[in-house]
């Protein structure tokens, strides 16, 4: 199964999990974009960002809106 990232979760397994599971699904198919921390290789970081938005070029993720 090809696992795309996206806001509408259609590419994410079906059912639920928990953080092991989580990080596995993460390692395998979302850390070679988006790093093994989450910080942005290839595809948009999901971490870090706090206190940016107010800034010209805001780092949106997570952090930056709810620190």
């Amino acid at each position: 199964m090809e696992y795309r990232c996206g806001a509408d979760r259609r590419s994410l397994p079906a059912g639920s999990g928990d953080v092991t599971t989580g990080a596995h699904v993460f390692a395998e198919k979302c850390a070679a974009c988006h790093g093994v921390l989450g910080q942005g290789l290839i595809g948009d970081a999901l971490v870090g960002g706090r206190g940016m938005l107010a800034s010209a070029k805001p780092k949106r993720t997570v952090g930056s809106y709810w620190p």
